[in-house]
């Protein structure tokens, strides 16, 4: 005997049955509909502020309703019937399914037509990128009137107010070169050619109406209203064409203070401007932003920012200067301590400038000191900065993570993800970040960083095997018309062709970088270098050996071709003893430099002497300056062999 179902799942049966889900959903998509209609017509059509409340407040009393009669009646083609029981409803079922499947409902068809409007109306809101181009000039600059603001003490003694606040405002946004904004006595023009103009009974519709007049494309307009002894100020900066409030404020003062409370008011609608302006500069190269009050400090940090990511080292002198610059126009701002940080942690890394790496922390510190209350995305990335500085990569990966989700647009987040998954070699995932950072860049004209990383993304697929793919990223990295970064895709295509032992391939490759460099005035010397370490990313060990050896016998006193040679002969185990003696050599002259100690302690592991090793390996981790994996993988066997 068949289960029979319980209320609750009959209810609910019985709910689809009389389309009242259907009902709900074409109720909210008209309702909606019809606000934004609403909100649309007021100020053309001149109807009272309330008339969109009036009308959200009747869309929701009648929502009930809606849910009552969709529950008592069925909309038919002969009209409005009553809704038939169950038990009716499915004898009569069979006989009318063939006719409802020749039959376009014209309820389905009102569903699409609501969605489509729906669509319409939504796709400005979602997918406008930026709410400011629309009131910005020819020029470019945010053009803005300010409107007298509306008295609504009940007292005409204050109407002198609605005139010397705009005043003020309108001498304030005057001192920005971003902002244009019409003057005092155009203004007044203006509002004299208006007949009867009473400040206390300006509505909305009137003051759009007069920025509408004018052609301004947004304007700033509020109210003002007395108590016993303080006056609230209230301001809106509206967009005159759409209607829409693109930011607020307000300020509270003692009557005797308005001249102050209002000149205050100035100085944040202008930062506000002129920070959001620079801003959308900003996110179109980076999608990255910065938070501060100082319109002088973000410029600071926005040209920084630009000179630090240009990878130019001969700006980056500037970099710093214009750091500290930001610093010192806003000692809180915790994104330029983060910024100035990162510069000293990558300048003696990536360029040799003088070891900054305490400098690095220090400003690291005082990044997490500059606020009483640091926002969620600045502690990661003091974390990921942290991380870096103490040679953490599995803390620096996270922290990249999480970057990733906060900033998904950013192409400075990919960009670090990739390289640490990279330096960690965890390739799976360093295509993907590498795919998405060039993908970012592409959009934003960073041809420069594009064809960087293009070349990078073919190392990686060169190193999971992949040499298809491989290729033709080169191929498509050469085709980008910048002078960066051409020498680095020739000599890895000619690492690729040489390692898949296609040697008239890689000999056209290694003759046109061989050219290249002699056209940069490179020394044949450090050329003969460059087509050696070639040879040894293609694991041609034997000529990569041949090659170091011309080069000590060419000049004996270069410690780096010593280390480079003694390296392969004892990684490779070819001949350790030897080895070890170049790289005694070699720390001759730079006893602290990390490869050569490592290089060393990976000589003592060869010969079994592990106490030795352990020693000698810690010590090149600890001058290390930054993470390196083969290093990182050899202390942890040692420890374990100790152990």
């Amino acid at each position: 005997m068949p289960e029979q179902p319980n209320k609750l799942s009959q209810f609910w049966s019985e709910l689809k049955r009389r389309k009242v889900f259907k009902v709900i959903a074409m109720y909210a998509a008209a309702a909606y509909v019809i606000i934004e209609l609403s909100n649309n017509i007021v100020t053309p059509l001149n109807l009272p502020e309330w008339v969109p409340a009036l009308i959200i407040v009747l869309l929701v009393i009648g929502f009930p309703f809606a849910l009552i009669f969709s529950w008592i009646f069925d909309v038919t083609p002969e009209g409005l019937k009553k809704t038939k029981s169950a038990k009716e409803a499915e004898s009569a079922e069979t006989a009318a399914i063939t006719a409802k499947k020749r039959r376009f409902k014209i309820s389905d068809g009102i569903i699409i037509a609501l969605v489509v409007v729906v669509c319409i109306l939504l796709y400005p809101k979602l997918f406008r990128k930026d709410k400011f181009e629309d009131i910005r000039d020819e020029e470019g600059r945010i053009s803005v009137a300010v409107m007298p603001f509306k008295n609504t003490t009940g007292d005409s003694l204050y109407d002198w107010y609605s005139n010397g606040i705009s005043s003020i405002l309108i001498n304030g946004l005057s001192l920005s070169s971003e902002i244009s904004v019409i003057d005092n006595q155009t203004m007044v023009n203006i509002l004299e050619n208006r007949e009867n103009l009473q400040y206390a009974s300006m509505s909305a519709p009137l003051v759009n109406d007069l920025a509408s007049s004018i052609q301004v494309k947004s304007y700033i307009w509020g109210d003002f209203i007395a108590t016993k002894e303080k006056l609230l100020i209230n301001l809106k900066l509206i967009d005159t064409e759409t209607n829409q409030v693109i930011t607020a404020d307000s300020e509270e003062t003692h009557r005797d203070s308005i001249i102050h409370a209002v000149q205050l008011l100035s100085e944040r609608i202008r930062n506000y401007l002129e920070i959001k302006s620079y801003e959308q500069d900003l996110s179109r190269e980076f999608g990255e932003f910065a938070i501060t009050n100082s319109p002088e400090a973000y410029r600071y940090y926005l040209e920084g920012f630009r000179y630090l990511y240009s990878f130019d080292i001969s700006s980056y002198d500037l970099v710093e200067q214009l750091l500290k610059e930001a610093i010192t126009n806003d000692p809180t701002f915790t994104e330029a301590y983060i910024l100035l940080s990162r510069f000293y942690g990558w300048s003696h890394v990536n360029y040799g400038l003088q070891l900054r790496d305490r400098e690095s922390m220090q400003y690291l510190d005082l990044a997490a000191a500059s606020k009483e209350k640091i926002s969620l995305y600045d502690q990661i990335s003091i974390n990921q900065q942290r991380a870096y500085l103490e040679k953490n990569q599995e803390e620096l990966i996270r922290a990249n993570e999480q970057l990733v989700k906060l900033r998904p647009l950013s192409p400075q987040h990919w960009q670090f993800s990739a390289l640490d998954y990279d330096h960690a070699h965890q390739f799976e995932k360093a295509v993907i970040a590498y795919e998405k950072a060039i993908e970012l860049y592409k959009k934003v004209g960073f041809d420069r960083i594009v064809r960087n990383f293009i070349a990078r993304l073919g190392t990686v697929y060169h190193e999971l095997g992949n040499h298809e793919i491989e290729n033709e990223l080169y191929e498509e990295g050469l085709k980008i018309n910048v002078p960066y970064s051409i020498d680095r895709i020739i000599y890895s295509q000619a690492v690729c062709a040489l390692s898949q032992g296609d040697t008239t391939k890689a000999n056209e490759h290694m003759a046109k970088y061989r050219s290249n460099k002699e056209t940069e005035e490179l020394e044949e010397y450090w050329i003969d270098y460059d087509i050696g370490m070639i040879h040894l990313d293609a694991e041609q060990y034997d000529k990569a050996v041949k090659i170091f050896s011309d080069l000590i016998t060419t000049d004996p006193r270069e410690p780096l071709i010593k280390w480079r040679l003694g390296f392969i002969l004892i990684d490779k185990e070819l001949d350790v003893d030897e080895g070890m003696e170049l790289i005694d050599q070699a720390l001759d002259i730079e006893p602290d430099n990390a490869d050569f100690l490592y290089t060393k302690g990976l000589g003592y592991y060869k010969q079994g002497m592990v106490q030795e090793a352990f020693e000698i390996i810690n010590k090149a981790w600890n001058l290390r300056l930054r993470y390196d994996h083969d290093h990182y993988l050899l202390l942890q066997e040692v420890k374990q062999a100790l152990n």
